[in-house]
C-alpha cells in the first residue's frame, strides 16, 4: 500500500533521462516488489537483459543499453527501426498497474484503454508499473548487420534521399558546426540466419572522465573531429556490425558528457511532422543560434498510435541535439521553441529540462485528452515529478 503519510511519490527505473522526468518531486522514490507471474514481466529488468534471456527483439529500442522496460513504457521510447518498427508501445498486450487509490489493474487496449494509453508516455504519472506483458514479435532474430554508410550535404538532399527496407535500422548524424550541414548516414539490414543466442549484449559502461576543452571547441577542436568523421566515412565501405553495435550507437567516444565540463549537457530532442519537412533547416539555424552544439543526431519517426499521452511521436522527423550544459542560452532557445510550436513539432520529454509550462501546453493540444484521464484516477496527485511540477501537468 502506499504511504498516506506522503505527499507524492514517483517509481524509476534507471534515471536515464536527461531531463527531470525521473526526478521525484518530494524525494519518494517507490521500491515496491516486482511482478513475476505467467506473462507478467518485472519493469525493472532492463532491455538488453529481456533480449538476451527471451531471445526476443523489440521494436522501439532506445541508444542505451541499460534502460528498463518499466522506463521505456513510460517514455514511450523509439530507436532506429524507425519507419516500419514504431515505438514502445508497438510491443506492449499489458500493463500491471497500481493506482493511487491503491487498486492494481491490468489494462491493455481491450480493457481500460485510457488507462492504457495514457500510461504508456505518461512519465509514471498515472501510478505504478508492477508488470508488462508483451507480444511476441516477428522481428528477424539476428546478431550479424550489413551497414552501409552515405555522407553527403544540405538537410534538403538527405531527407530527399530518405529509403528504408523493413527490418532495416537507419540513423543520420548532422555537423552543425558546417555551413552547409554535412550528414552521414548509416543504414544497417539483418543478414538472415545469423546466430543471435550465443552472442548475449553486454551493457554498454560509462567513462567517469571529462574533455570539457573539445566541447568548447577550443582551437576548433570539435570542428576538426567532426570534419575527420565525416571524411572517414566518405570513404567507408559496407561491413558487418553485430546487434548490440547496431541498437546502441551510444558509446564511451560518442557520449557527449565525457567532452563537457563536469559531465552535463542539456539535449533537445524534437520531432516535426513530415508535411513540414523543408523546415528543418531552418529550424536547426534556430536551435542552434548563440549556442554551443556538440552532437546531433535523426531519425524517422512512425505516427503514434494515441492522442491519450504526451510521448512526442508522430510521423515525421527526430533530432536530437547536444549542448554543453554550462553554455546553453536559455533565452535564445525560446526563438527556437516559438518556431518548433508554429511549425507542428513536440518536445521529447524525457530528455526535457527547458521548456515553459505556456511552451508545453502550445505544443500538445493533446494534453487536455490526458489531463482528464489523469485527474479522475490521481485526484490528490500522488504521483509527481520535478517534470509535472514544472509544467504544471497536474493543475488540479
Amino acid at each position: 500500500n502506499l504511504d498516506i503519510n506522503l505527499n507524492s511519490y514517483l517509481k524509476i527505473g534507471n534515471s536515464n533521462s536527461y531531463g527531470d522526468a525521473a526526478i521525484p518531486k518530494e524525494d519518494a522514490v517507490l521500491d515496491l516488489e516486482e511482478l513475476h507471474k505467467g506473462d507478467f514481466i518485472s519493469p525493472n529488468i532492463t532491455i538488453s537483459q529481456f533480449i538476451n534471456s527471451s531471445n526476443q527483439i523489440l521494436y522501439g529500442i532506445p541508444g542505451k543499453s541499460n534502460v528498463t522496460i518499466g522506463g521505456a513504457v513510460a517514455s514511450d521510447t523509439h530507436g532506429k527501426d524507425n519507419l516500419w518498427g514504431g515505438s514502445f508501445i508497438k510491443n506492449i498486450k499489458e500493463i500491471k498497474i497500481l493506482l493511487a487509490s491503491g487498486d492494481e489493474l491490468i489494462v491493455s487496449r481491450a480493457s481500460n484503454p485510457e488507462i492504457f494509453y495514457s500510461t504508456v508516455g505518461g512519465y509514471g504519472l498515472t501510478g505504478v508499473i508492477l508488470g508488462v506483458n508483451l507480444y511476441k514479435n516477428k522481428i528477424p532474430k539476428s546478431n550479424k548487420f550489413s551497414t552501409k554508410v552515405f555522407v553527403g550535404r544540405e538537410i534538403g538532399n538527405l531527407v530527399k534521399n530518405f529509403e528504408l527496407s523493413s527490418n532495416a535500422y537507419w540513423v543520420g548524424w548532422i555537423n552543425l558546426l558546417s555551413k552547409n550541414y554535412d550528414w552521414v548516414v548509416e543504414i544497417s539490414e539483418p543478414i538472415e540466419n545469423s546466430d543471435i543466442i550465443s552472442k548475449k549484449i553486454d551493457e554498454v559502461g560509462e567513462f567517469n572522465f571529462s574533455l570539457p576543452f573539445i566541447g568548447k571547441n577550443y582551437i576548433k577542436s570539435l570542428e576538426l573531429i567532426n570534419k575527420i568523421y565525416y571524411l572517414l566515412n566518405s570513404k567507408k565501405m559496407p561491413n558487418i556490425k553485430s546487434l548490440k553495435d547496431v541498437i546502441y550507437p551510444l558509446t564511451k567516444f560518442s557520449d557527449t558528457r565525457n567532452i563537457s565540463h563536469r559531465r552535463k549537457i542539456i539535449q533537445i530532442q524534437f520531432s516535426i511532422p513530415l508535411k513540414n519537412e523543408s523546415s528543418l533547416s531552418k529550424l536547426l539555424n534556430a536551435a542552434t543560434y548563440r549556442q554551443s552544439p556538440l552532437l546531433c543526431s535523426i531519425k524517422r519517426l512512425n505516427k503514434n498510435e494515441t492522442n491519450l499521452n504526451l510521448s512526442y511521436v508522430q510521423d515525421g522527423w527526430t533530432i536530437a541535439i547536444d549542448y554543453p550544459h554550462e553554455k546553453f542560452d536559455h533565452t535564445a532557445i525560446r526563438k527556437f521553441y516559438k518556431l518548433l510550436i508554429d511549425h507542428g513539432g513536440l518536445i521529447y520529454l524525457a530528455k526535457d529540462s527547458t521548456l515553459l509550462d505556456f511552451e508545453f501546453k502550445k505544443m500538445f493540444p493533446n494534453f487536455n485528452n490526458w489531463h482528464k484521464i489523469v485527474k479522475e484516477i490521481d485526484k490528490n496527485k500522488k504521483f509527481q515529478s520535478m517534470l509535472s511540477e514544472r509544467l504544471k501537468l497536474k493543475n488540479w
